[in-house]
C-alpha cells in the first residue's frame, strides 16, 4: 500500500514502519463514547487523512477518494476530479482548515494547493503556490499562513499571495521540511536530521542541535511532532527511539521509549494537537488509538479500540486529530473517523446486556465502592464503581430475581417463588426467609420488596398476594389484601415512600394510586381513571415522592402528573412542557430534588422551580435514547443510574446539566433554477423569467453527534397556505410554477419531537409574467380590441346606412316616377278623356246619337273617377293614415249621395298620425270601394252604418241595414267580388268576415298596422 505524503505529517520511514508493526490491543482505560463512521454511514472512503470544521459548523472529511461533508446525519460527497472537471486529477486530497468564512484550505495528492468553497463546492488552485509540493500548512499570526515544501517554507498574506520565501541551509535536501512557532519572533525549522531556528527580526538562521540520540538510529531522523510554547518544551519523534521532550535551549527532559508509547499511551505517535479545555493536557494519536496526555505529570489515559468494550475506537491506525468547536475529539482513521462526545467523558457505562425484555430492577450500594444491580429474570451482578468491572453475585443462589434491598450488613432478595434469600454482607451466609409462604399462596412471584424508613420490609406477591409487612426485630408479620378490603387492587409493583413515612403504591397495570397512611395504618384509593377524561386513559409506571410530599406519576400515555396530596389538584407535564414522551417509564429525584424523567425518547430533568426541562439524548454522550427501565439516585456519592438499552449508565446530574444543547441549524445546499444553479445569498431578491419556472431546494441541518433523521416540512409563502410535510427528504422541487411572488420556509426537526427550527433566511423569488399575461398587454388587447369593434361597428353601420340610403334613394326615385306618372296620368290622360266628355256631351244634344254617346259620357267620367283614385293612391304625399280615413269618409259620402243612401260615419281620434304604404291604402280602398260597391247593388237599404277606429290594428265596421244576404247570396258568398276581397285582406295579413245580422248585413275587416 502507497502512503502519499500530504495524507500525514510523518515522514514516509515512519508511517511504513507504523503498518507493519504488529496491533496491539489493551482494555480501554479511557471513559468516553466514540461514535464511528464509516462508508456504510456514506463516507467515501475509508481511509481518511484530515478533518476541518467550516464557519456554519459542518465538518469537512478528506480522504484517498474525495471530500465527504457531514452534518451529523448525513455525508455528501464531493470528488476534486469532477469539481475540476480533470480525470486525470487524484481524487487523494487533505484538508487543513478555514482561511476565511466557508474557504478551506486543501491540497491533493499531487500536492497541489486549493481553496474550496463550502457554500458553492468550486475548487480554485492557489496560484501563488502553482507547481509547489505542499506537504503542510498552518495558520500564524496576524492572519498569515506558514506553507510547507520540500525545501522551503512560504509565508502567505489574507490574499494568498506569497509574502516570504524562507529557504534554511539544509545539508541534506528533498526529505521535506517542519516549521513550529517558538514564540512571536522565532521559529524552529526541521528536517529530520537538521534543525534551525529562524528569527524574524533578523531574518537570520541559527543552528538548533537538541539531545537526541543519535546511535542505532539506522539512518532515520527524528520528526518534529510538537512545541509546548506555554512551558517551553519541544517534542521530538523517532521509530527507534521514541517521543523525546527537550527544552528551548535543547535539553533532554524526557524520553517515552518504544515500549512506553506502546504500553502509556497509543503506539507510534504521529499528531499531538493541544487539548482547548486544558492547557497542560494534549491528544495524541499513533497506530494503536488515541491518548490524552498530562504534559505537566507525563500522565496518559489511552483509547483503544476494544471490540468487547462498547463505543470504543473502532480502528487503532489513527491518521489525524481535530477539536471541533464544542471541544468534541475527531480522530480520522483507516476504517472512517471516530468522534469522541466530550459530555460522553461524563457518562460511565457497563455493558450489563440489559433490554426492555431483561431489564435493570433494582440497586443498591453493598460497600464503599460496590453496589449491587439485578438484571431481570437472570441474576445480581456486583459492579465496582472505580471501574468498569462487573460479574455475577451469588449466580447460583441468587436467581429469577426482581429485586435486592439492603438493611444494614443484611441483603434481601426476591423474585420468582415466595422464598427470599437473604446474604449476610459480613460472612456471605445465605439463608432462606420463609414466612411470606403462607400469605401468598396463589402467589408465583414476589413482584416487590423494600425497606421503609421505620425499618419494616415490605413486600407484594402476584396473583391476589397483596402487600405483607414484616418488622424483622419482632418477627411480626401483617397482611393486607382486597379479601380483606384494605384496597382493591390484587399486586403492587411499584411504590414510594413520602417524608412523612406513608407510603403509596401503584397497582399492576392499573390507574389506581393506594395510600398507606402510616398515623392509621389503613389504605385509601385514588382512581386517576376517573379524574382524567377519557382521552387520558392509560397506566401507572413509576411513582416518585418530592420533599413537599407530592406524588409524581409517570404514565404510559399520559405523561407525567404530579398529584398534590393536601388539595387533590393535579398538575400535568406532557410533550408541550418538554417531556420527550408522553410515555413514562421511570422517575427518580436527586440530591437537589430536581425530577429525572425517563422515556423511550430521551432523558428529561424538571427543575426545582418545576417549570425548566433538560433534554438529554445522543448529542449529550448517551449511548440511547431509550430511558425506559430503572433509575436509582445514590446519594453516598451524589451519582444518578440509569439503564439504557443494554447498557448500566451512572454520572453526577450537576456536571451533565452544564451541557448544552445545540439547536438544529438549517442551510441551503443547493438552488435550482430549471437546472441552473444560482449563487445562494440570502439578502437578494431573485428575479427570474417565465420560462425559468422550475425550483428546486436541496438542503442539509445541522445535528452535531445527532445521529437522528431529521424531518422537513416546507411552506411555499404565494403558492401554499399550510406547512407541507416532506417527511425525511432533505429536497424539493416545484415544477412549472406561475408567475408570481414567492417567499420559501423550511423547518425542521428530529422525528418525535415537537420543537422545530426554522430556516433563518427564506428564500424570496419572483416569476415575471409572461408578455402576453402582463397588465399592458391586456390594456393593449383592450384597447386594440375596443378600437376593432368601434370600426368594425362603424363599417357595419356605414354600409347599413348607404344601404338604407340606397333603398331611400330607390324609394325617392320610385316615389319620383309614381309622382311623374301620376301628373302625367292627370295632365295628359286626364285633359283628353275631359275633352272626350266635353265632345259626347255636346253630341248628346243631338238625337240621333244620344244612347250611344250616353255610354261613352258615363265610361269617360267612370275613368275619370278611376283615375283620380289612382293618382291618390300612388301620391307619396298621402300616405299617412289620416289622409286615408279622409279619402274613405268623402268616398263614402259622395258615393252614396247619388244612390240617396243616408251615411253615418263614426270616426275614432287617434293620437298621432301614422305613416302607411300606398299598396296599403290601395288595397284597403279597393275593400272599401268593392263592400260601399255590393251595398248599392244589393242591399236595398236607405242608411249605412260605417265605424272606423284605429289602435293597434286598423278595425273598419260595415252594416247596411237593408234586407241582408238571401240563401242563394249565402251560398254564392264565394263570388268573384268576395274572393277579390278575401285575397286583399289575406296580403294585409288581416281577417274579414261578413255575416247576416237584425240590421242586414254586417262586414267586419281588420288589418295590422305595423305592416
Amino acid at each position: 500500500m502507497l502512503i502519499n505524503k500530504c495524507t500525514s505529517s510523518l515522514p514516509g520511514w515512519i508511517l511504513l514502519f507504523t503498518l507493519f508493526l504488529p496491533p496491539i490491543v489493551f482494555g480501554q482505560s479511557g471513559i468516553g463514547q466514540f461514535m464511528n463512521y464509516g462508508v456504510e454511514d456514506g463516507l467515501c472512503e475509508a481511509i481518511c487523512s484530515g478533518i476541518s470544521q467550516d464557519n456554519r459548523g459542518f465538518y469537512w472529511i478528506s480522504t484517498r477518494g474525495g471530500i465527504s461533508r457531514f452534518d451529523g446525519t448525513h455525508f455528501k460527497s464531493y470528488y476534486p476530479s469532477e469539481l475540476l472537471g480533470d480525470k486525470q486529477v487524484l481524487d487523494n486530497s487533505r484538508v487543513f482548515f478555514e482561511i476565511s468564512p466557508n474557504r478551506m484550505f486543501v491540497t491533493l495528492g499531487n500536492g497541489q494547493a486549493f481553496i474550496l468553497n463550502c457554500i458553492s463546492q468550486e475548487f480554485v488552485p492557489v496560484k501563488s503556490l502553482q507547481d509547489r509540493f505542499c506537504m503542510n500548512i498552518k495558520r500564524m499570526p496576524q492572519n498569515q499562513f506558514l506553507v510547507s515544501s520540500t525545501d522551503t517554507v512560504f509565508i502567505l498574506d489574507a490574499s494568498l499571495k506569497v509574502e516570504e520565501s524562507i529557504v534554511p541551509p539544509l545539508k541534506q535536501k528533498g526529505f521535506g521540511i517542519h516549521m513550529e512557532m517558538l514564540d512571536n519572533f522565532r521559529y524552529l525549522v526541521s528536517s529530520p536530521k537538521e534543525f534551525f531556528i529562524f528569527d524574524f527580526r533578523t531574518r537570520h538562521f541559527q543552528s538548533f542541535k537538541p539531545e537526541l540520540p543519535q546511535d542505532g538510529l539506522f539512518n532515520t531522523g527524528y520528526e518534529l511532532s510538537y512545541v509546548d510554547r506555554l512551558h517551553k518544551r519541544i517534542y521530538f519523534l523517532n521509530f527507534f527511539k521514541g517521543l523525546i521532550e527537550t527544552d528551548y535551549q535543547g535539553k533532554q527532559l524526557f524520553n517515552w521509549n518504544s515500549q512506553m508509547l506502546q504500553k502509556d499511551l497509543c503506539g507510534l505517535l504521529n499528531q499531538i494537537i493541544p487539548d482547548p479545555d486544558n492547557k497542560q493536557m494534549v491528544w495524541v494519536s499513533g497506530n494503536n488509538g488515541i491518548a490524552h496526555l498530562n504534559l505537566i505529570s507525563r500522565q496518559a489515559t489511552a483509547f483503544r479500540p476494544d471490540p468487547i468494550i462498547p463505543f470504543s475506537l473502532a480502528c487503532g491506525s489513527v491518521t489525524g486529530l481535530f477539536v471541533d468547536r464544542d471541544q468534541n475529539l475527531w480522530a480520522t482513521t483507516y476504517k472512517g473517523v471516530s468522534v469522541l462526545n466530550k459530555n460522553s467523558t461524563l457518562i460511565d457505562e457497563w455493558d450489563l446486556q440489559t433490554s426492555p425484555d431483561a431489564p435493570l430492577m433494582s440497586m443498591c450500594r453493598i460497600s464503599e465502592h460496590e453496589l449491587l444491580a439485578v438484571k431481570f429474570g437472570t441474576g445480581v451482578y456486583r459492579i465496582s464503581d472505580k471501574s468498569s468491572h462487573f460479574e455475577p453475585f451469588h449466580e447460583k443462589e441468587l436467581k429469577d430475581s426482581w429485586f435486592v434491598f439492603r438493611d444494614g450488613d443484611r441483603l434481601v432478595h426476591g423474585g420468582r417463588g415466595t422464598v427470599l434469600k437473604m446474604v449476610n454482607l459480613r460472612s456471605d451466609h445465605i439463608s432462606d426467609l420463609t414466612f411470606l409462604k403462607p400469605y401468598f399462596k396463589q402467589s408465583e412471584l414476589v413482584c416487590l420488596g423494600f425497606v421503609s424508613s421505620t425499618g419494616d420490609w415490605w413486600f407484594s406477591g402476584n396473583m391476589g398476594g397483596g402487600l405483607v409487612r414484616y418488622n424483622p426485630v419482632s418477627k411480626q408479620v401483617v397482611h393486607f389484601s382486597r379479601n380483606q378490603k384494605s384496597f382493591s387492587g390484587s399486586y403492587f409493583t411499584s411504590c414510594s415512600e413520602a417524608p412523612n413515612g406513608d407510603i403509596w403504591f401503584s397497582s399492576n397495570k392499573t390507574m389506581v394510586l393506594t395510600h398507606w397512611i402510616k398515623a392509621s395504618d389503613r389504605f385509601e384509593e385514588i382512581d386517576f381513571g376517573k379524574i382524567f377524561e377519557k382521552q387520558y386513559q392509560s397506566i401507572i409506571q413509576s411513582l416518585a415522592a418530592d420533599i413537599q410530599g407530592n406524588i409524581w406519576i409517570g404514565f404510559e400515555g399520559t405523561g407525567l402528573v404530579c398529584y398534590h396530596v393536601q388539595s387533590g389538584k393535579t398538575d400535568f407535564y406532557a410533550n408541550k412542557q418538554g417531556i420527550p414522551s408522553n410515555y413514562v417509564y421511570n422517575l427518580v429525584f436527586d440530591d437537589r430534588q430536581r425530577l429525572w424523567v425517563g422515556t423511550r425518547k430521551g432523558l428529561a430533568c424538571l427543575g426545582t422551580d418545576r417549570k425548566t426541562v433538560q433534554y438529554f439524548g445522543l448529542a449529550n454522550g448517551f449511548p440511547s435514547e431509550h430511558f425506559d427501565q430503572s433509575s436509582w439516585f445514590d446519594a453516598d456519592e451524589g451519582k444518578l443510574w440509569i439503564a439504557s438499552d443494554n447498557y448500566l449508565l451512572r454520572f453526577f446530574p450537576d456536571q451533565l446539566l452544564k451541557t448544552e444543547n445545540r439547536k438544529l441549524q438549517i442551510f441551503l445546499d443547493e438552488f435550482l433554477v430549471s437546472n441552473q444553479k444560482q449563487v445562494l445569498d440570502s439578502e437578494k431578491m431573485y428575479d427570474f423569467r417565465p420560462d425559468q419556472n422550475t425550483i428546486q431546494f436541496t438542503f442539509s441541518t445541522l445535528n452535531p453527534l445527532g445521529k437522528q433523521q431529521i424531518e422537513y416540512s416546507y411552506l411555499l409563502e404565494g403558492s401554499d397556505e399550510k406547512w407541507i410535510s416532506l417527511g425525511t427528504n432533505s429536497s424539493v422541487i416545484f415544477p412549472t410554477l406561475p408567475s408570481g411572488t414567492y417567499r420559501f420556509h423550511l423547518r425542521a426537526k428530529i422525528p418525535g419531537t415537537k420543537k422545530w427550527s426554522y430556516l433563518k433566511d427564506p428564500v424570496r423569488f419572483e416569476i415575471a409574467t409572461p408578455w402576453f399575461r402582463s397588465w399592458w398587454f391586456k390594456a393593449v388587447v383592450i384597447l386594440v380590441s375596443a378600437i376593432l369593434i368601434f370600426l368594425v361597428t362603424r363599417i357595419y353601420f356605414q354600409r347599413k346606412i348607404e344601404k338604407q340610403r340606397a333603398i331611400l334613394e330607390r324609394q325617392r326615385a320610385v316615389q319620383n316616377e309614381r309622382d311623374r306618372i301620376a301628373y302625367d296620368m292627370h295632365d295628359d290622360l286626364g285633359s283628353g278623356l275631359t275633352k272626350i266628355s266635353y265632345l259626347s256631351k255636346e253630341a248628346i244634344r243631338k238625337d240621333a246619337n244620344r244612347a250611344e254617346l250616353d255610354r261613352i259620357n258615363e265610361t269617360s267620367v267612370e275613368l275619370v273617377k278611376n283615375m283620380s283614385e289612382l293618382i291618390w293612391a300612388m301620391k307619396v304625399e298621402n300616405d299617412s293614415l289620416a289622409d286615408l280615413m279622409s279619402y274613405l269618409r268623402h268616398y263614402a259620402m259622395e258615393y252614396f249621395e247619388t244612390s240617396r243612401i243616408a251615411v253615418q260615419m263614426e270616426l275614432e281620434e287617434f293620437e298621432e298620425d301614422r305613416q302607411i304604404s300606398g299598396e296599403i291604402r290601395r288595397q284597403v280602398f279597393l275593400i272599401f270601394k268593392e263592400a260601399l260597391h255590393n251595398i248599392v247593388k244589393h242591399a236595398q237599404t236607405e242608411r249605412v252604418l260605417i265605424s272606423i277606429r284605429v289602435k293597434e290594428r286598423l278595425s273598419i265596421r260595415i252594416i247596411d241595414y237593408g234586407t241582408g244576404m238571401k240563401p242563394e247570396a249565402e251560398r254564392n258568398r264565394s263570388g268573384n267580388g268576395m274572393k277579390t276581397m278575401l285575397e286583399r285582406t289575406r296580403r294585409l295579413k288581416g281577417k274579414m268576415e261578413l255575416k247576416n245580422s237584425e240590421n242586414g248585413v254586417e262586414l267586419n275587416f281588420e288589418i295590422p298596422l305595423q305592416n
